[in-house]
């Protein structure tokens, strides 16, 4: 969901994930932590929403499936979610208000 896509591992320093809802790129980008990883897929445009899933995988438990599917107005631009780290888990309020759990599904990345 951000402009390059791909894997990245973040550690102690917390460093933000910046989510690009304005053009909502169509790929998964795999955040890694101590025991798994954290998927964020875009998913859709639809109209004026960008439609995208958000999935957690501990320890080869889940990996590559979205529980929640997100919905969020694309004139937002961008939604910093913070506090990615490896022990302290990740705080996602930023974009709690746009997201409703989902059956869990499989996507391709």
């Amino acid at each position: 969901m951000t402009n390059e896509g791909g894997q990245r591992s973040f550690g102690p320093e917390l460093t933000p994930l910046i989510l690009n809802v304005g053009d909502c790129p169509t790929h998964a980008d795999s955040i890694s932590f101590g025991q798994g990883s954290h998927l964020i897929a875009g998913l859709e445009i639809d109209g004026d929403t960008c439609v995208f899933g958000v999935g957690t995988e501990w320890e080869g438990v889940g990996g590559g499936e979205i529980q929640s599917e997100c919905r969020a107005d694309r004139a937002l631009g961008t939604i910093e979610i913070t506090g990615i780290s490896f022990g302290d888990g990740t705080n996602f309020a930023a974009i709690g208000e746009y997201c409703e759990p989902i059956t869990p599904r499989q996507i391709s990345q």
